[in-house]
Order: C-alpha cells, then structure tokens, then sequence
C-alpha cells in the first residue's frame, strides 16, 4: 500500500493486442483507474484516461484523451509515471505529460469491486486483450511510507 502522496512508475512493452493497459491505483481511500487506449463500441477512436472521474467511464468524460491511433504501438518500450499529491493527479508517458487533473479526489468514485481485488488500497496492473512485458514497477514515496501488503493475487495466482 502506497502512503498518501506518491509516484507509480511503470517500464513495460505491449507486444501483441491493441486493447487497454490499465493502472488501478489507492487515492483518498478508493481506487482510481488510468486506462490507456480503451476502445469503447466499435468505434476507431482510442480512449485513455482517468475512469470513474464524476461517476464516468473513461469513454464518457470530457476530461479523457480521445485519439485516432493509439498511445501504445507493439514492439515499442514505455515509461508511465503516474503523480499522486494531496490535491493532483499528474499521468507522464515517456516524461510526456497526458493529463494533469487537480481538484477535490473524492469527485472519483471507486472502482467497482472485484472478487480477485477485494482490497483498493493495493496497486493494481492489468491488461485487456493485450499482451505486456513488464521490465520494471517502481513506487515511489514522496510523503510518508508505504506498507508492503501480502496476500495478493497475480494473473497465475497468488504471488
């Protein structure tokens, strides 16, 4: 678990697929999600953003990123750094500010819970439909300390 203010940086290459890469992180009590390319529909245009900003999927907020191609192309290596304060939201791809997002983060609601994710105070990564070689997770603290959970649960299991 992350402490209050904290950096969730992330190395990792899409190798196959073209669906969302989505970061789940501890904010305010609740989880907040960043997704990247979601493909709502059938439509062309790619999504990326903050999910559950005022009750709204990442497709339906005016706050979102809305593409014609996608952030993420296969074979290319990343770096997301995603910038958590007291007050702010900050999301880097490649030191490439996306979005900068301040306010009230109780305007977040949760994300909905998940039998495998019963606890939204952990860090979660995650992919839809496409494939990812992750290099490098790091968090880092800014205020306070975090607190190392166990027990969690991996795509094969527990850790």
């Amino acid at each position: 678990m992350p402490p209050e203010e904290f950096d969730l940086e992330i190395e990792f290459t899409p190798i196959a697929g073209s669906f969302s890469f989505i970061q789940q992180f501890p904010v305010a009590g609740r989880s907040i999600t960043w997704e990247y390319d979601t493909k709502p529909g059938k439509k062309v245009q790619f999504i990326s953003g903050f999910a559950r900003l005022d009750g709204k999927a990442v497709a339906g907020s005016l706050e979102s990123l809305k593409l014609d191609l996608p952030l993420l192309n296969n074979g290319t290596r990343y770096r997301s750094r995603i910038e958590v304060r007291r007050d702010s939201l900050r999301v880097l791809l490649d030191e490439k500010e996306l979005r900068f997002w301040q306010g009230d983060l109780t305007r977040f609601s949760a994300s909905p819970p998940r039998d495998d994710l019963p606890d939204p105070q952990r860090l979660v990564i995650s992919t839809v439909q496409r494939a990812v070689t992750f290099h490098k997770i790091t968090v880092y603290e800014v205020t306070g300390r975090g607190k190392v959970l166990t027990g969690g649960t991996t795509a094969n299991g527990p850790p």
